[in-house]
């Protein structure tokens, strides 16, 4: 079975890819301050390869790639949605951690 392009695969990389570059990046002030920042990075990491399995999953039990096209397109609108969310509420519980 051969990967076929699609939206989650697609933006799963893009993702990482982005993942990445920041890391890169930003490596400096990841590894030598006290930052806790790292870890969200590779919490983000792990949510761009949990995209890639699903993607790899629905690939497998869905034939019909136009379903799977239109599953995995809610999936990415949803992601987008939340990340945002997420990182902002995670930089919330972090400041109250540290003052």
């Amino acid at each position: 079975m051969t990967p076929k392009i699609s939206i989650l695969n697609t933006s799963a990389t893009l993702f990482l890819l982005g993942c990445l570059i920041y890391l890169i990046t930003n490596w400096s002030v990841l590894f030598f301050e006290k930052s806790l920042e790292l870890v969200l990075v590779f919490a983000l990491i792990l949510f761009g390869i949990s995209g890639l399995i699903i993607d790899a999953i629905l690939a497998f039990y869905i034939a019909n790639r136009f379903k799977v096209n239109v599953i995995e397109l809610v999936l990415v609108l949803l992601t987008v949605i939340a990340v945002p969310i997420i990182k902002n509420c995670c930089y919330a519980n972090l400041l109250l951690i540290y003052f």
